[in-house]
């Protein structure tokens, strides 16, 4: 499948119940349970021996579609981006500004677990060095999921034609944005088109897909909207902040650097050398797909200071 994202900063209150009355009485969609991803911030106490132009951030994503698993996001910027990497041809560099895992449910009890008490004197309380302190509001997207078969007078089921089987499915995501005790900051709206596992740098296929299912008065609030062509609607973050996380390959027999959500693995090995791909795409399936997401929801909620 391909995936995407896009912000609804004014995300009205009843919308919910607006869009999903609207899914299931225009679309034929069918629940598919509740959509609740949760972030939990932390800050390592190793920080501050860098100085403070540097900082270790790690966020705790669960996913309740995953009650199993945690996604574990880290940012550590005394090391540089993998872009930054690329361009200087840096060599031997085994470590990158941003990582993300998939982890045991267990991860949490092991993280509090393995804290060190403070030194000897200390206040009650006090960290030992190397702890993870979570720091700042958790951030939660709160809604429902959907499940749509597209039929055949669907304007983005006749885009998609070309390209897809009759299998044509997506799910459709959607949640208020509440950040600490309930402040709500807007909401956000996931999709996922299940038939493919590639997209092509230009396509507007997801954006069609969001602005030909929503209801008409929340499509205008999709953000950024084009005035030159509205269906055009960006569903992902840059491929340059994508590839964070999905590391290119360097060979040019293997799958291109990406344009657009929807690609196979790259093998990275440690001395910052990439290999050629051998094994069989993953795209973005499964437990794959939500790792990929929860960086992907990251760095939009952090481009507003809301993660």
């Amino acid at each position: 499948m391909v995936a995407g994202t896009v912000r609804i900063p004014a995300l009205p209150q009843h919308a919910i119940a607006a869009v999903s009355a609207h899914l299931q009485t225009h679309h034929d969609a069918q629940p598919a349970g509740m959509w609740r991803i949760q972030f939990r911030p932390y800050h390592s106490t190793l920080a501050h021996s860098t100085g403070p132009r540097h900082r270790r951030m790690m966020w705790e994503v669960t996913d309740a579609a995953y009650p199993h698993h945690v996604f574990v996001v880290f940012e550590d910027t005394s090391h540089p981006t993998r872009a930054e990497v690329h361009g200087t041809r840096t060599e031997g560099v085994p470590l990158r500004r941003w990582h993300a895992h998939v982890l045991s449910a267990e991860f949490h009890t092991m993280l509090r677990q393995s804290t060190l008490p403070g030194p000897l004197g200390s206040p009650a309380g006090t960290l030992g060095p190397g702890a993870w302190a979570q720091r700042g509001a958790q951030t939660l997207l709160d809604g429902v999921s959907f499940r749509v078969r597209l039929g055949s007078s669907s304007p983005a089921r006749q885009d998609a034609s070309k390209t897809a089987g009759e299998q044509e499915e997506c799910i459709l995501s959607i949640g208020h944005v509440i950040v600490g005790a309930g402040r709500v900051a807007g909401g956000m709206v996931e999709i996922q088109y299940l038939p493919l596992s590639h997209l092509p740098p230009d396509s507007t296929l997801l954006g069609s897909l969001l602005a030909s299912l929503l209801p008409p008065d929340i499509v205008p609030l999709l953000v950024p909207i084009s005035t030159m062509n509205p269906m055009a609607l960006p569903t992902m973050i840059p491929p340059i902040q994508l590839a964070e996380i999905v590391p290119a390959s360097g060979s040019a027999k293997a799958v291109p650097v990406p344009g657009a959500p929807g690609f196979g693995p790259w093998d990275d090995d440690d001395d910052g050398q990439h290999a050629e791909t051998t094994l069989d795409p993953i795209g973005w399936t499964g437990i794959e797909m939500r790792r990929r997401m929860a960086y992907v929801h990251l760095i939009v909620l952090r481009a507003e200071g809301l993660a």
